[in-house]
């Protein structure tokens, strides 16, 4: 119990063993308060964000929950119990990636890390990050990645295993696809998406898609997908046929595929989503940061240009193969 799902229920429960101890709020609390599952874990977020003298912010999250009677320094209490909260649910979660992180002994290890929870909480990522090196073995490297990027969530899992990269010279086990559709229909076709309409099998209509592909010796080319409702990952072959859809291409909706190695797609894929401000977008910007990295910014339209006319073909920024290409790609 340690996820977003049930801490706030646990600072809820807590309050109200306080309350009825009469050592909160004077001994008054309400019928919302007294109620299970009416305290979100936004709450938490927002009362340890609530730094100024005057806890504004915790005082309006009282005024919702119908508390009316309390002084000072039973906010500081309720601060204290979300801190306390907050810090048992980070240091569960540190010593689960730390147990795992020691026993597969890697030097080097990057964790993805999704969830509301993680990427609001004023201070569960540093939590996290300090506990973890507490317990992990002092010679083993880590990075904590937030993995929560739409369609370039795909970057995260790269993090995850990119150490691998420098194992391969000539041909990465590891590819980052990115698909793209012919001009002028500059949106992707997916189906079986976790977003997508379950009454026509998960489809969704994207700007762009990020997957990645991996080739496991016993299994062949896998796809991991991080917004797919298939099998995670997934046999390149079920994907191309599920999620894919070759059955479904047409001269005027043409998918095409740019290939790139992982730790290219790391150093240079960059994209603030300005994109997504425009009229005809259907969905806002995400509130998470916009992918950077030390050379690069927002140059997701390099990526996107394409020479259809003659595929395959090699740019700075990988190659580009069309359906039948890339089915061949999959080798299966």
């Amino acid at each position: 119990m340690v996820a977003g799902m049930y801490m706030g229920e646990l600072v809820r429960l807590v309050i109200e063993k306080l309350v009825k101890g009469n050592l909160i709020f004077r001994g008054v609390g309400s019928q919302l308060l007294f109620t299970p599952n009416t305290f979100p874990t936004k709450f938490i977020s927002e009362i340890l964000a609530d730094e100024g003298g005057n806890m504004v912010q915790t005082r309006q999250i009282l005024d919702e929950l119908g508390i009316e009677t309390y002084v000072y320094s039973d906010l500081l209490v309720l601060r204290e119990v979300c801190m306390t909260v907050s810090r048992r649910s980070a240091n569960l979660c540190a010593a689960a990636i730390a147990c795992v992180l020691n026993r597969i002994g890697k030097k080097k290890a990057i964790v993805g890390i999704d969830g509301s929870t993680y990427r609001f909480h004023p201070f569960l990522h540093s939590w996290v990050k300090d506990k973890v090196r507490e317990l992990l073995d002092p010679n083993i490297d880590f990075h904590l990645v937030q993995a929560g990027d739409g369609s370039g969530r795909g970057a995260a899992l790269v993090a995850a295993i990119a150490d691998k990269l420098n194992l391969c010279s000539i041909f990465p086990t590891l590819l980052i696809f990115i698909a793209i559709n012919f001009f002028p229909y500059v949106l992707v076709s997916l189906w079986h998406q976790r977003t997508g309409d379950p009454n026509f099998e998960g489809f969704v209509v994207w700007d762009y898609h990020v997957f990645a592909m991996l080739h496991h010796d016993q299994q062949g080319e896998l796809i991991f997908d991080l917004d797919t409702t298939l099998q995670f990952p997934c046999s390149a072959k079920e994907y191309v046929e599920k999620a894919i859809r070759p059955d479904c291409e047409c001269h005027n909706n043409r998918r095409l595929f740019r290939v790139v190695d992982a730790k290219l797609y790391i150093e240079k894929f960059a994209s603030d989503r300005s994109h997504m401000i425009s009229p005809e977008t259907f969905a806002h910007p995400p509130p998470w940061p916009i992918i950077v990295t030390h050379n690069c910014q927002n140059n997701l339209s390099k990526w996107l240009e394409v020479a259809v006319d003659r595929c395959p073909h090699t740019d700075s920024y990988g190659c580009v193969f069309d359906l039948e290409q890339f089915e061949k790609l999959c080798k299966y």
